[in-house]
């Protein structure tokens, strides 16, 4: 067959199918269509014929031809569904090994009433094969089963080597931060990514007009260039390498330059509402009011998302509108606002959904009661990395973007104790004048993009501890504190009303408050009271009592509780 190099004067020219079958025999159409020559292959916007293979939205020939384009141009029929063609002409088959350099001629015996397959086998080598008669006479064909005569007539061409596609828009196979394997994702019609098994990509590149082999190079081609997850909150999708920040969280509107929040009516309103048990307490920290401090909250959110910033414990009736401060925030921003009570209250630990997520709301869950749910609080808000656990997957660390909200009618439903330094109770009381929700909504919705501008450039409070914002000390937070706290320890100071010292065993303290009817839960050993004294020593000085723990010589450890004059 005559060599494509005499094509060269019609590269990247358009042509027709015909003037290129003049020169190379191998191009067969029933369609006289247009055509162009690149990089080795003959392509054609619409499908000339059956040897034409797609190749996105085009169809193409290799200009030196293939296994099916020279079976083709002869006269052989493909086989449906396989690589393979069938011809009950010898001559076919005789003029088929010529093309590809091994020139034969088939037996006498073999040469008539017989139908011929052609096909390619392993390392690219091409046979025929017939049926074997009974009667049939030894021929020079091997015989690989007593029904079947076969013989190698030749190699299939090579493909010409051509420029590996770009999938990067397509396909990608992920790496977490930690260096784990994220699997695979496929961007479908829509636009959006979905996860994917291997399987499953292998027969979208298929679909895609690849070969099998060629769709396991493209996977182990991408397979060693993967594209790292970040989470960068208002940062570009791609910030640059291979990394892609797929879960990033946007503003949903392009901020609108304005200079003072508090001109903003209904934002001003909701946080002064929400942040009024804070109003009289945080000037000794440099806010001024509690809507100041909810303020630079949000504020050190979006400047500094990897920060830690104080839990945010809301309680109060129903319907005091807890619940509309990160419903607001989330009317700002397109994704990181997630509810995440499961990451706090299960205990198989999967957390998956904390991936990406800037603002966790946990809504009417009792946390206080939930075995391990303090420890994971306080993991939560102040790690620099946070453990990522997903169904199926291994376990990954990525930088912690978490921040915290709670919303609850009890308030009990939030674990307090003494000397915690990450939850910061504020108590919501009734609202004064009640505002249709949908109403409320629409016009933060409007101030929207003016009030995201504040928060994206006010100046932020100066750190004073491992938090962006300090606890406020307040008698809402002393108040929970106190009524976590266990029942004997509370009726210490009814227990010393009358009286200025008393000493005893732990069994004597137990029996004095059931005698007074004051609790009947104290602890049965000295270690444990001792513990629970201590756990308890904030209250106890407030109320101007000490106490003491000390031996007896042979007997039992002594307490002396004592209240100061």
């Amino acid at each position: 067959m005559k060599d494509h190099t005499a094509l060269e004067i019609c590269a990247n020219t358009k042509t027709t199918a015909s003037e290129v079958a003049k020169q190379l025999p191998h191009v067969s159409f029933d369609r006289d269509v247009q055509v162009t020559i690149e990089d080795g292959y003959i392509y054609a916007d619409e499908l000339p014929g059956e040897a034409w293979e797609p190749d996105g939205d085009r169809y193409r020939l290799p200009l030196i031809p293939s296994f099916a384009a020279i079976c083709s141009a002869r006269g052989a029929s493909r086989v449906s569904g396989r690589d393979a063609f069938v011809t009950d002409d010898y001559q076919i088959v005789e003029a088929i090994a010529s093309d590809l350099g091994s020139p034969f001629t088939v037996v006498d015996v073999l040469r008539h009433g017989r139908r011929y397959t052609i096909f390619e086998g392993r390392g690219h080598r091409v046979f025929v094969k017939t049926t074997r008669h009974k009667d049939d006479p030894p021929t020079d064909w091997a015989s690989p089963s007593p029904q079947i005569w076969e013989r190698q007539i030749g190699y299939a061409p090579k493909k010409p080597m051509e420029p590996p596609k770009d999938y990067d828009d397509r396909i990608r196979r992920l790496e977490n931060a930690s260096g784990t394997s994220g699997g695979w994702v496929v961007r479908k019609q829509n636009g959006e990514w979905t996860t994917v098994s291997v399987s499953e990509l292998k027969m979208h590149l298929q679909h895609l007009g690849h070969p099998k082999s060629e769709a396991e190079t493209i996977i182990g081609r991408y397979a060693n260039d993967p594209w790292k997850l970040v989470s960068l909150p208002f940062q570009d999708e791609h910030p640059g390498g291979r990394q892609w920040n797929r879960f990033r969280t946007t503003w949903r509107s392009e901020p609108l330059p304005w200079n003072n929040w508090r001109e903003l009516e209904s934002w001003l309103k909701i946080l002064s509402h929400i942040g009024r048990d804070l109003d009289d307490h945080v000037q000794p920290y440099g806010f001024i009011d509690g809507a100041h401090f909810l303020f630079c909250w949000l504020a050190s959110l979006v400047q500094k998302p990897f920060e830690p910033l104080p839990y945010l414990f809301l309680y109060g009736e129903e319907g005091t509108g807890k619940s509309i401060f990160h419903e607001a925030f989330e009317l700002l921003v397109t994704g990181g606002v997630v509810k995440a009570d499961r990451a706090l209250t299960s205990q198989s630990d999967f957390n998956g959904e904390l991936l990406g997520c800037i603002l966790g709301v946990v809504e009417e869950k009792d946390i206080a009661r939930v075995k391990g749910a303090y420890a994971k609080i306080k993991d939560a808000v102040t790690a620099r990395k946070l453990s990522i656990r997903k169904m199926r997957t291994d376990s990954f660390m990525v930088d912690n973007t978490t921040h915290w909200v709670q919303c609850s009618n009890d308030p009990s439903s939030c674990p307090m104790f003494e000397g915690g330094t990450r939850i910061q109770p504020i108590r919501v009381d009734q609202l004064k004048h009640d505002i249709p929700k949908p109403e409320l909504l629409a016009a933060l919705a409007e101030e929207g993009p003016r009030f995201a501008y504040c928060l994206a450039n006010a100046k932020l409070p100066e750190p004073t501890g491992r938090m962006m914002l300090p606890i406020i000390d307040t008698p809402t937070r002393q108040k929970l504190i106190d009524d976590g706290r266990p029942e004997w320890l509370l009726a210490i100071p009814s227990l010393m009303a009358d009286r200025n010292t008393w000493t005893g065993t732990a069994r004597e303290f137990s029996v004095a408050l059931a005698e007074n009817q004051l609790s009947f839960d104290a602890p049965a050993t000295m270690r444990k009271l001792k513990t629970g004294l201590c756990a308890g020593s904030g209250y106890l000085t407030r109320n101007c009592i000490d106490f003491d723990v000390s031996d007896s010589g042979k007997h039992a450890q002594t307490l002396t509780i004592t209240k100061a004059i």
